[in-house]
């Protein structure tokens, strides 16, 4: 009896704590129903918002079946249907991805014939009102040689959903030069252009670091090329050069767009283009090699002549670097660099969000993630077992913010603290909401990591261990505030950050998970 009344105390405790935090009041947030899950059931793509009604797409026994739900603005579940995945009979197709356009779903799914060795793509609409299915619809094709690697499809579409792009990738042969197939469309599937293209660089010496298609239907490749081949590389060497291609005109015109800092090392880079045609290019450069973070640049490259118009770097200040860091490992750093002779620098980020404002500036968004791995070896019964463990870590975020000039004025560091095992860090990371002139950063955090070293002392073991989500608010003068949008108990569910999205500039959607229930929330900014 004494033991029980021990636990009730301890609860009401921790419950008493969490209920007296103040929450973020800049929001309100429409919860929806409990949906009840399988356990490999899960959420896949936020599709779009149209006439008040959310669509989105949801995995069915482990990526075997797949079905378009659609919630209404309480929240709660209005419509499903199950997308039709069959190809002529009983052969299954492959799912490779779904978009709302307009007033209708397409989703694109790839089947491989066997006998012709061809390995194809296909589409069907759904009707976004009644979720009917039209016929199947062959869009793309290309022959394969070997039954394990028939190659691949990716879609991808502009900015205003006006065109598609299919990206094949094609099967190709080791250190043979490097192709793939464009195939761009319009927002009713009708072909625009197709190209076949060869690389001048072999896969040992070429990465591709993704594509996109703007509105007007140009295609662009960013590449990474490197002077040595993989295996005989050297991280503190600087040895490759980054290129954007450029595919214009239906495919008619190619243009390549070198990109590089001189003597400095790009460790991460993005890229948008300008209305002008102008390519604007952000991202982070190390001194040291390509793990470690010394600073932002920003540079605009003309779109005909390919020269750089204008170049901004900034370089973190000690302070900025070593922010959040304890006397022990700053007192580390400083007697590495004296050994090594290299700048104390931070360990890399990676460049999540670039956005453009109205004015013509820009905000550079990047967090810290890395991963580690530690193994076990244990003896139970006579037999030897060993262990791996990968130990997720996402940490602190870098905003940059950059003038309509180009200069890069400030930057800002918001700490943050995420750890997990096993689990690809699910629950981590941060999802964006931009507003206006602000900056929404939403997460997850543990209390005690988001109460400072004062008001931890008066805090028990099951108070710090209490689960929030955390809204970080990014003023346009780079300072900031932290709140706690939800109280994980209270809700007794937990937001998915990883699988949240913003709808538009008043609307976020929140993904939530407890062990097989899921549920959404919709915040609306007020």
């Amino acid at each position: 009896m004494q033991k029980i009344s021990i636990l009730l105390i301890l609860l009401f405790t921790v419950q008493s704590f969490i209920a007296q935090l103040p929450m973020y009041e800049g929001a309100e947030i429409i919860w929806g129903e409990e949906l009840k899950f399988r356990g490999s059931d899960k959420f896949t793509k936020f599709l779009g918002e149209y006439k008040n009604n959310y669509y989105l797409i949801k995995s069915l026994k482990n990526g075997f079946k797949y079905e378009i739900n659609v919630f209404g603005s309480d929240m709660n579940l209005k419509q499903s249907a199950i997308i039709d995945m069959k190809h002529h009979g009983n052969y299954k197709m492959k799912y490779v991805g779904s978009f709302l356009i307009g007033n209708k779903i397409y989703v694109f799914s790839s089947f491989p014939d066997k006998k012709k060795k061809i390995n194809k793509l296909y589409c069907r609409a759904y009707d976004i009102n009644s979720l009917t299915s039209g016929e199947l619809v062959e869009i793309d094709q290309f022959p394969y040689e070997k039954p394990l690697y028939k190659g691949s499809f990716n879609i991808e579409t502009s900015d205003d959903k006006s065109h598609l792009l299919v990206y094949l990738e094609k099967p190709y042969k080791k250190k043979a030069t490097e192709k793939f197939g464009l195939t761009v469309m319009d927002s009713d599937l009708n072909i625009k252009w197709r190209k076949d293209i060869e690389l001048p660089y072999t896969d040992q010496f070429f990465s591709n670091e993704g594509y996109q298609i703007n509105n007007d239907g140009d295609v662009y490749l960013l590449g990474k090329e490197y002077k040595e081949e993989k295996g005989k590389r050297n991280i503190d060497k600087l040895n490759y050069t980054y290129h954007i291609l450029a595919y214009l005109d239906n495919g008619k015109k190619f243009k390549d767009y070198e990109l590089n800092l001189k003597d400095k090392f790009i460790t991460d880079i993005t890229y948008k283009i300008a209305q002008n045609g102008d390519l604007i290019c952000s991202g982070f450069y190390s001194k040291n090699g390509t793990y470690s973070t010394k600073g932002a640049f920003y540079m605009t490259v003309d779109f005909d002549t390919r020269k750089v118009k204008h170049n901004s770097i900034k370089e973190f200040d000690e302070n900025f670097i070593i922010e959040g860091l304890s006397d022990r490992e700053v007192a580390k750093a400083k007697k590495d660099e004296q050994k090594s002779g290299k700048a104390i620098e931070m360990y890399n980020y990676n460049l999540k969000d670039f956005v453009l404002r109205e004015d013509g500036g820009a905000v550079l968004i990047a967090e810290q993630y890395y991963v580690r791995v530690t193994t076990t070896t244990r003896t139970v019964n006579g037999v030897m077992t060993t262990y791996t463990y990968y130990h997720y870590y996402y940490n602190d975020i870098i905003v940059v913010n950059i003038s309509p000039k180009g200069e890069i004025e400030w930057a800002t560091k918001i700490d943050k603290y995420q750890y997990s095992v096993n689990d690809d860090g699910y629950y981590s990371s941060y999802v964006l909401h931009v507003d206006d002139n602000r900056l929404h950063l939403i997460y997850n955090e543990r209390a005690k990591y988001y109460f400072e070293k004062e008001e931890r002392k008066n805090m028990s073991r099951n108070d710090k261990k209490a689960k929030l989500t955390i809204i970080a608010t990014v003023e346009s003068n780079g300072d900031y505030k932290k709140d706690i949008l939800i109280n994980v108990s209270d809700e007794s569910t937990y937001p998915v950050p990883k699988l949240s999205e913003q709808i538009n500039e008043k609307e976020l959607l929140l993904y939530t998970r407890k062990i097989k229930k899921r549920r959404f929330a919709l915040v609306k900014f007020k």
